[in-house]
């Protein structure tokens, strides 16, 4: 929660480093954690929090048209559970490459007037978190994957429901305030905070072990922590520094983990592709071992165990294990699931003892093929 807070005041720390948005998700399995509640306290820093917080029936346009509005302001999605999973890879690439995507003008041959790129934070709240939705359409989405940081939300529990209650008509009605001495304490300290980001960017790095590959998660932890800093020198805010600092670290080992763990193996692709094609797949004896051709064409025939239909992808021989893949439905596989073809021959070829050859597919049936190239 804390972690969501400082970031909405990081946003306005963005502008000051290499990366254009910081998106933080908060998941979990149900409703009542206070996932909304935050980020209405989020947003009171900059103004009304229920005209500023993106909701559950706004388009895909719309979320991309209030980036460009916000520029250097926190942005929030409430209730993202419902958005759509086969537009969630495209947000994330947008959202933090800065800029606006390039649309027609309407009634006119001429391209839409895109303003100037944004850097902001933007905070996440949904009951299926933002890469569960992404591995649905996409099987290795590593690069996805480090455009975000989620945390799966614990439950918790306020002391009282007249707490909770005090806490829900309070938020809100004090906005607007904060933002204004913390904008003026960067204007004014525009060098002291680029070396207190530089520095404390440095500590997340080593303590983290993060490379190039991971700048968004370093960044977003960065400019939470720094956000704290200059909140608690400002009298805006009074977390304790050191256990944000730990969080963050544990938040962005947790993902490191997800993330290798969710990296698809050549063993998983392989078996992914024979569910996808089951029945466009000849299963069928090898034919190495079968007495020589005497005349009458019966003694190199074999009975398949199952026949391709509609279509003819592969050759499995059942007793020899091997698998014949055809390059082309294998492309066209590869790339629907967003997958690298010359990486997937590259590691069945490494790991998988594979090699390219020109076979026979058909053979050992009645069809007669000549040879082609497959895998």
């Amino acid at each position: 929660y804390q972690h969501m807070l400082c970031l909405s005041f990081g946003a306005m720390l963005m502008r000051l480093t290499p990366v254009h948005a910081a998106i933080y998700d908060m998941y979990s399995d149900g409703s009542g954690r206070g996932k909304t509640t935050t980020q209405k306290v989020a947003l009171s820093i900059y103004g009304n929090p229920t005209v500023l917080m993106v909701g559950v029936s706004d388009t895909v346009n719309m979320r991309m048209n209030r980036l460009e509005l916000m520029k250097d302001i926190a942005v929030q999605f409430d209730e993202f559970t419902e958005f759509p999973a086969e537009h969630t890879p495209e947000l994330l690439y947008t959202a933090t490459g800065g800029r606006q995507k390039g649309r027609m003008s309407s009634g006119s041959n001429a391209e839409r007037l895109r303003g100037e790129p944004w850097y902001l934070s933007i905070g996440v709240s949904t009951n299926t978190s933002m890469m569960s939705k992404v591995h649905s359409v996409k099987s290795a989405p590593r690069a996805e994957a480090q455009r975000v940081l989620e945390y799966h939300v614990q439950p918790f529990n306020f002391a009282s429901k007249n707490e909770t209650d005090v806490l829900a008509a309070r938020v809100g009605d004090n906005r607007g305030h904060a933002a204004v001495p913390f904008i003026q304490y960067i204007i004014n300290n525009r060098d002291t905070v680029r070396e207190l980001i530089e520095s404390v960017q440095r500590k997340i790095d080593k303590a983290t072990g993060l490379d190039a590959a991971n700048r968004l998660w370093s960044v977003q932890a960065t400019v939470s922590i720094v956000s704290l800093i200059i909140g608690r020198e400002l009298g805006l805010l009074n977390y304790d520094v050191a256990k944000l600092f730990d969080f963050t670290v544990t938040l962005i080992n947790g993902n490191k983990r997800s993330d290798t763990e969710s990296t698809t193996s050549i063993e998983t692709m392989v078996n992914d592709y024979v569910n996808d094609n089951y029945g466009s797949i000849l299963w069928i004896k090898s034919t190495e071992d079968l007495r020589g051709d005497n005349g009458n064409g019966l003694d190199s025939l074999a009975v398949p165990e199952h026949q391709p239909r509609m279509k003819f992808v592969a050759r499995y021989e059942t007793d020899t294990k091997k698998l014949f893949l055809v390059p082309k439905p294998l492309r066209a596989w590869c790339a629907r699931n967003r997958l690298n073809y010359d990486s997937f021959v590259q590691q069945a070829l490494v790991k998988l003892a594979g090699r390219k050859a020109k076979v026979r597919l058909s053979k050992g049936t009645k069809l007669n093929l000549p040879a082609t190239d497959v895998l």
